[in-house]
């Protein structure tokens, strides 16, 4: 189960810090707090299963799949991203799918860290992905 916790409205500014040919570049995640439904339907496809022939367990879907749905319900924008040398936001249609994987990922996680650690105050993540910007 993730360690969300629902609160009234707001939004994350999540960092990211990712290399690309030697050259850090620094990736903001403007993401809004899931809903109560979409904490729900997160929640239950973590722990969905398929039992398979001989005993055999897997996920119905991956970790990151369903991380990967996560932030695609609670992007508002991204910072720091570009496409054929131009800026990438929410202005572009498909921006969603010009994000990696990896990098929806780690923000989830943060978002989840910041969720957890709210009640402490402010937390400043820093997550630094190996993958590609």
């Amino acid at each position: 189960m993730a360690g969300f916790e629902v609160s009234a409205g707001g939004e994350e500014r999540i960092k990211l810090v990712a290399e690309k040919g030697g050259v850090e570049y620094t990736l903001f995640h403007v993401l809004r707090q899931p809903t109560a439904s979409e904490l729900r339907t997160y929640s239950k496809r973590r722990s969905e299963v398929n039992v398979r022939r001989r005993g055999k367990v897997s996920m119905k879907n991956s970790p990151a799949e369903i991380d990967e749905w996560l932030w695609n319900q609670v992007a508002v924008n991204v910072e720091g991203y570009t496409i054929n040398g131009l800026p990438l936001d929410a202005e572009q249609p498909d921006w969603k799918d010009h994000v990696p994987l990896l990098h929806k990922v780690e923000a989830v996680t943060a978002l989840s860290d910041v969720a957890v650690d709210d009640e402490e105050g402010p937390v400043k993540n820093s997550r630094q992905p190996s993958a590609e910007s």
